[in-house]
Order: C-alpha cells, then sequence, then structure tokens
C-alpha cells in the first residue's frame, strides 16, 4: 500500500508539474519579450527575497508533520486535532508576520540592487505584491500538510496545477495585450488566494476532523519533541535559504540586475526540474514517516539503500540533460545575448548534482523526526557559503557565487548529513554510503561527458537540436545506468517495486 500510494502522489505531481512548467516557460518567454530584461532581474531577486523572508516558518512545518505521523496511524483524532490547530494557529501568524516585516523593508530595496533601473515603474508596489503573495500562501497550508501525512499529495498537486494553468492563460493575455508588469502579477496574487481556498474546501470533504474546532491539549512529551525540532528546523531552514535563495541577491548587488536576469533563466531551467525532483521526494516523505513507525529496521534500510539509487539514477540522468540542453535552450528560447559560457554552466550543473543527492537523507531525517542533531551543519554551511560568496563574486562574477555554493555544499552538508542520520536511525557508519556515492558520481561524468561529446559532434541548431539532444540523453544516459548498474540489489528491487505495482494497477 506504501508502494502504490508513493508512485501515485510522484505520477500526479510530475503529471501536473509537467503543465505548471511548459507554462511557466512559455510565461517567461513572452515575459521576455514583451517587457525589458530588468523585469527578469526583478522576477529572480524579489524570488529570492521571498524565500529569505520565509524564514519566519521556522521550520514549524516538519516538526508538526513528523508528529502527525504516529497519531495517524493509531487513528488518535484528540492529538490530531490539537496539532492541527496549533499548525493552524501558527501559520496565520505567519502569514501575518511575513506581511508586516515585507512592508517595513519596502523603502530600503535600493540597498540590494546595484542600480535602480529607470524604466521599470513602481517597484515598490510590485515588491509588495510578491510579498503579499508569499504571505497568503500560508493561510491553509496546514491543511496541505495533513493531506501529505495521509499519503494523499496528489490532491495537492493536482489542484496547484490546474490553478496555475488557467493563471498562465490569462497572464500570457494580460502580457501581449496590455503590457502590463503590475495586472500581470495582480493575476498571481488572485491565483494564490484562489488555490489556497480549493484546497481548503478538498481537504475539509475528505477529511471532515479538520473542520473541528474542539481544544484539546498536547501531551508534554509531544510539545517537548516539538519545541526540539523546532529549534533545529530553524537551523536548517536557515542554511537552506543561504544556500539556494541567495545567489540572485549577490549577483544583483555586486555584478548588477541585468547580469541577475541572464542567470536567472538558468535557474528557471535548474529550479524547474528540482521542483520535479523536490515534489517526487516530498510525495514519498509520508510513506517513508509511516514506515519508521511501522517496520523494522532491515526494511528500512532495503528502503533507503533503494531510494538512494532513485535519488542518483534521477539526479544522474537531470544533471547530464541540463549540461547538454541548456545553452542551446536558453539560445532558442532568449537569444544567444543571454547564453552564459561553458564554465558557469558546468558549475551550475555541478552544484545542481551536489544539492540533488542529498535529498535521500534529508527526505528520511525529517520524517525520522533526526533534526537537532547536525543543526550546527546548518549554520556553518550558511556561514561558509555567503562568505565564500561574496570574496569570489568580485573577482569571478556569477561563476564565483555558484562556486561559494559548490564549497558549501561539499565542504559541510557532504559529510554531516549522512553520518548523523545513520548514527541515530540505522546505529551503522557510512562507509557504504560514501562508496557508493563516489561509484554514483563516476556514472555521472561518464554519462555526461559521452552524451555531451556526442551532442556536440552534430552540427544542428534550433528546433531539431533540441529534440536530437534530448533522444541523445534519454537513450545514452540511461543505457549507461543500466548497463552498469543492472546487477545491482538496489537496481533490481526498485524496478521491480515499480513494476508490481504497474501489474497490481493494470490488473484492477
Amino acid at each position: 500500500m506504501r508502494s502504490e500510494k508513493s508512485i501515485k502522489n510522484v505520477l500526479v505531481t510530475w503529471l501536473g508539474l509537467i503543465f505548471v512548467s511548459l507554462g511557466g516557460f512559455v510565461i517567461r518567454v513572452i515575459l521576455a519579450r514583451t517587457l525589458s530584461e530588468e523585469y527578469l532581474g526583478l522576477n529572480g531577486l524579489f524570488g529570492n527575497v521571498i524565500s529569505v523572508l520565509s524564514l519566519a516558518e521556522l521550520g514549524v512545518g516538519p516538526a508538526i508533520t513528523f508528529s502527525l505521523y504516529k497519531p495517524i496511524a493509531e487513528n488518535d483524532e484528540r492529538q490530531i486535532k490539537a496539532l492541527m490547530r496549533l499548525y493552524r494557529n501558527f501559520y496565520i501568524g505567519v502569514g501575518s508576520f511575513m506581511l508586516v516585516v515585507g512592508l517595513l523593508i519596502t523603502p530600503f530595496l535600493h540597498l540590494i540592487i546595484k542600480e535602480m533601473p529607470a524604466n521599470v515603474d513602481h517597484i515598490y508596489f510590485i515588491f509588495i505584491m510578491y510579498v503579499a503573495n508569499a504571505a497568503f500562501s500560508y493561510f491553509y497550508s496546514y491543511k496541505c500538510v495533513y493531506l501529505s501525512a495521509n499519503q494523499n499529495y496528489y490532491m495537492y498537486s493536482a489542484n496547484h496545477a490546474l490553478c496555475y494553468i488557467a493563471m498562465y492563460v490569462v497572464q500570457a493575455g494580460v502580457l501581449l495585450t496590455t503590457k502590463n508588469f503590475i495586472l500581470f502579477y495582480a493575476i498571481q496574487v488572485v491565483t494564490t488566494v484562489v488555490e489556497n481556498l480549493r484546497i481548503s474546501h478538498i481537504a475539509n470533504k475528505h477529511y471532515p476532523i479538520l473542520k473541528s474546532r474542539e481544544k484539546y491539549d498536547l501531551p508534554a512529551e509531544t510539545k517537548k519533541t516539538i519545541k526540539v525540532n523546532v529549534f533545529a528546523a530553524i537551523g536548517h531552514n536557515l542554511g537552506n535559504v543561504v544556500l539556494n535563495s541567495t545567489d540572485n541577491i549577490v549577483i544583483s548587488k555586486f555584478v548588477g540586475l541585468v547580469e541577475a536576469g541572464f542567470y536567472s533563466n538558468y535557474v528557471l531551467i535548474t529550479s524547474t526540474v528540482n521542483m520535479f525532483m523536490n515534489q517526487a521526494f516530498q510525495a514519498i516523505m509520508s510513506s517513508v514517516g509511516n514506515m519508521a513507525v511501522e517496520t523494522d529496521e532491515k526494511q528500512q534500510r532495503e528502503t533507503f539503500n533503494m531510494v538512494y539509487f532513485a535519488n542518483f539514477w534521477l539526479f544522474s540522468f537531470a544533471t547530464t540533460a541540463l549540461l547538454v540542453l541548456s545553452n542551446p535552450f536558453i539560445e532558442l528560447a532568449f537569444g544567444q545575448q543571454f547564453v552564459l559560457s561553458d564554465e558557469v554552466l558546468i558549475a551550475i550543473c555541478i552544484n545542481f548534482y551536489a544539492t540533488g543527492m542529498r535529498q535521500t537523507c534529508n527526505v528520511f531525517k525529517v520524517a525520522y523526526g533526526i533534526l537537532i542533531q547536525d543543526v550546527h551543519r546548518a549554520y556553518i554551511e550558511a556561514i561558509l557559503n555567503l562568505v565564500v560568496s561574496v570574496i569570489l563574486v568580485q573577482k569571478f562574477g556569477i561563476l564565483g557565487v555558484i562556486i561559494g555554493t559548490i564549497v558549501s555544499n561539499y565542504a559541510v552538508a557532504f559529510w554531516i548529513e549522512p553520518r548523523t542520520f545513520f548514527k541515530n536511525a540505522f546505529h551503522s557508519g557510512t562507509g557504504n554510503y560514501y562508496l557508493y556515492y563516489i561509484l554514483f558520481f563516476a556514472t555521472t561524468v561518464i554519462m555526461g561527458a559521452t552524451c555531451f561529446g556526442v551532442s556536440n559532434m552534430l552540427n544542428l541548431t534550433g528546433v531539431l537540436s533540441i529534440v536530437v539532444r534530448l533522444i541523445i540523453v534519454c537513450v545514452l544516459a540511461n543505457v549507461i545506468v543500466v548497463v552498469l548498474w543492472y546487477r545491482n540489489v538496489s537496481f533490481k528491487k526498485l524496478v521491480g517495486t515499480i513494476f508490481n505495482v504497474l501489474r497490481n494497477k493494470l490488473a484492477k
């Protein structure tokens, strides 16, 4: 049942993301062609600022989600109601806090933009709309988490896709007819409100317990666990935000807003691919949490190894695709002037792979409630990333910022996260984990170099070049994985699990 729910959540999520991502790309192309380059830079910069403001969330989400797995498995309605009431009140507070703080920092936008663009009107009001959109998204977050904790994440994914597809259609019409960025983004704010109201209705319909206003106190032990995990999650959240959401801010401050816009095109591609991957791992988190409550350590280890192999296969393929397709894609969509150097592209791919290969440990750590044990890692990583990025950006520009992120990734998180999880979950060392990481990395290098070399031998341009390169990656990269790993136990278990679930579905 866990495998079926996980695969259903992943497939529905990916199907929805395909349409959302295609729509988002079309909108960005229209935005680039109808408005000035500064608007692209603003879009990336304000998105990063909002990510920093999201630190107000403090990581309470993972802490309470972890606390939900056991009462849901035991059908403990009193504790579920107490936890959801706590979650509801907190997230209303978070949304309100973000709105207030966003308004307070609005007058100081000039401090994070090297040169304020003269041809962008109402820049402060635009930022306020970004803040409002982010704040409104928190008001019904607790209901989405309850769907996820019950292994029904696909309901949220389907609702999100439907709302965003409708939004993109309207936004495209607005950009093409009015070229008005304020009206364009106002549609996003309205969509956020509608999406939250719809998911609230869906969650209430399937889980009437969410409509309860009964007040129950949480057990002292649960309160203690939540407090400890919240404190730890603050650090982890800080590290993730600094690691993933400050690049455009640093580039905008030290290089320029236009250059930040160029880089944000690549961030759009990597973040879109990352969204597919992250949503897949998010979709299985509740199943991992349920497994941690109901199964023995042997089965948990086997599942971890299988997910780790799936993590490698997904991200090695995605990294190869980014390396081979990104520059031709950017040139075709936005123009040659938007293409960054091969050195920057390689650095982007290395950073993408390094961050992506942390997914398995991160998912299992959160699902097992292992957060406080390596909280120091997040603070060290955040400081190191920011310091190295600020130093290197002044000499190497955009490349320096990305190198700063890679350095902090491999110097800190690469060592600490796996050791913390294995020590606390399996009470063992990490020798096999790192051995497989090295083998996985070597396989990825072979995939990337082979596909990149073969693709560059072809003298093709335009759409045909993109199609042929995509076919090369899809065929050659996966053939390399199968040839090198078909005898591996985790490979066999992963493929067998997928086929068993699909066969059972077809039989029904």
